[in-house]
């Protein structure tokens, strides 16, 4: 072997080296997955965990349909009240959600907002929430605001879901009869879920608002359909809460109002009837007495 030879057998034995020093050194400083990452200073953190967001104030507004999860849900029983205290603010957003836990809660929660809404039938309302309904049971309001005042309300369902079936959904219907009032509406829906439903806080309450009629929540059952009620209609259900005797029965259903009023009284006699008021819908907003 010539010296040339030697020399490239050198080299070449040397290139070989380096690359095998090269690889082992990149392999060795290569990053694995930890399930962990580096902060901006260089020091490890935790990844952070799956959470619904941060904690906003009580009653702070809530992005709809926001924590809700597309997980197996659980309905629970609930009653509800629907009252309509308008009070616009300019920038206010809603939905907005509270939960109350106690009669002391319910209180501050009046006199807090009594200037802001028209709330002179809450108090009435709120009679039947009293020390023995909050042993076991929370209450849900839940404010909502429309462009028209002959807009109305209805929760459809109510229904535990999330990883840990910790999340509280709520489904409402949004019932609008199209055309309406030109008026801006705030309600106060009172929800009341059954014995033993809670939630943690405010953040674990979904409100899902749909125009029309949704029904329950998806994955819930079957839906359920709202549609504009008939003469016929109005006057049985009005029926349900007549209380004084009558032979004569007149249902009128008022454009600008968007509401039916039926009146109930005896022919040939003045005063002594009664007069009902329904939406559009069938819900009774109301009942007065002739003199």
């Amino acid at each position: 072997m010539n010296r040339k030879h030697i020399i490239a057998v050198c080299a070449l034995a040397l290139c070989t080296a380096l690359c095998i020093v090269g690889v082992s050194a990149l392999t060795e400083g290569r990053s694995r997955p930890t399930g962990r990452t580096e902060s901006p200073s260089g020091t490890e953190k935790d990844e952070p965990e799956c959470s619904l967001g941060p904690a906003p104030e009580p009653g702070a507004p809530l992005l709809t349909p926001g924590n809700i999860l597309p997980f197996d849900m659980r309905s629970v029983g609930f009653s509800a009240q629907y009252l309509r205290t308008d009070g616009y603010h300019e920038g206010m957003t809603y939905p907005r959600v509270k939960i109350i836990r106690s009669v002391e809660e319910l209180n501050a929660y009046y006199e807090a907002n009594r200037d802001r809404y028209h709330m002179s039938g809450f108090p009435e309302a709120c009679e039947r929430y009293d020390e023995t309904y909050f042993k076991n049971r929370v209450l849900v309001i839940v404010v909502v605001e429309s462009g028209s005042g002959s807009v109305r309300y209805q929760v459809t369902d109510a229904a535990m879901t999330g990883v840990n079936k910790d999340v509280l959904a709520i489904a409402i219907d949004v019932l609008d009869p199209g055309m309406g009032t030109c008026d801006m509406a705030e309600w106060h829906i009172l929800i009341e879920p059954a014995e033993g439903v809670d939630v943690t806080d405010e953040r674990y309450v979904s409100v899902n608002l749909h125009t029309g009629s949704m029904g329950k929540l998806p994955g819930n059952n079957t839906d359920t359909v709202y549609e504009p009620i008939t003469e016929e209609q109005a006057v049985e259900i009005a029926k349900a809460v007549v209380t004084v005797e009558y032979d004569c029965v007149k249902a009128v259903y008022d454009t600008e109002t968007a509401a039916w009023t039926v009146d109930f009284a005896r022919e040939n006699t003045l005063g002594g009837g009664q007069t009902v008021t329904l939406d559009p819908y069938g819900i009774i907003l109301g009942s007065t007495y002739g003199e």
